[in-house]
């Protein structure tokens, strides 16, 4: 039995001996360390928590930038405000007249042009001439077509239709020597208010202003000025 045991070991050598010895190269990468942990007892394993989660807190808003965007948004909203208000007054309906001619000395013959420098086509223009003499209240005249003659081209105050931008017309108040008079007046207290009436915006909105006119005397003529005076201010008596 000794002898049979001997030669088995013997071939269990040999046969060891024969197989290849292989040499494993060990892993230098280093490990990902387990998130496993096992209690003292080797149990039931323990899994770690992740870890919390880190979120930046921003830094509340100086009073530098809080004062610097009020004051940009102040005057982002005053420059707007300005714009809207410089182009209503930029595009405004405007109306102006001025003394065409003063004939014979006489205030009431004076003739008006008047003219639109606005942007606006003003429609149905009235004229309506309130004559003073001093204090005294004379007449009250509007759309007032007068002839002197038959080939006489028509006088007076009457409506303008239409009056375009940068178009103008003549007008008179219908009142001298021959037209309607009035006796016994001084030139000198002549005054004469002039109130135009007219519609814009299409014909949607209608607008109302008046002028004042003086009388003044110049080298030995009377003529009428314009004036900032209305018929509550007396001028003064020669």
């Amino acid at each position: 039995m000794s002898s049979n045991k001997k030669r088995r070991a013997k071939r269990q050598a040999q046969r060891a001996a024969a197989k290849p010895i292989i040499n494993t190269p060990q892993d230098s990468t280093p490990k990902r360390r387990s998130s496993v942990t096992y209690g003292q007892s080797g149990g039931t394993p323990h899994i770690a928590p992740p870890p919390p989660t880190i979120t930046p807190i921003k830094p509340p808003l100086s009073f530098l930038v809080f004062a610097d965007k009020t004051f940009r948004d102040f005057w982002f909203y005053v420059a707007a405000a300005f714009l809207v208000v410089n182009l209503t007054y930029t595009f405004r309906p405007q109306i102006a007249t001025q003394v065409a001619a003063t004939q014979n000395d006489d205030p009431l013959n004076t003739l008006y042009s008047v003219y639109n420098p606005g942007a606006w086509t003003l429609y149905n223009v009235g004229m309506t001439c309130v004559v003073w003499n001093g204090q005294q209240r004379l007449a009250t005249l509007s759309n007032n077509t007068l002839v002197a003659s038959r080939d006489a081209p028509a006088g007076g105050n009457p409506n303008i239709a239409i009056l375009s931008p940068g178009e103008m017309a003549t007008r008179d108040c219908g009142t001298g020597h021959n037209f309607i008079t009035f006796g016994n007046l001084k030139p000198e207290a002549i005054r004469i208010d002039l109130e135009f009436s007219y519609d814009w915006f299409w014909g949607l909105h209608r607008s109302t202003t008046t002028r004042h006119f003086n009388t003044r005397r110049f080298q030995d003529h009377i003529i009428l000025v314009p004036d900032v005076e209305g018929h509550g201010v007396s001028p003064p008596q020669p």
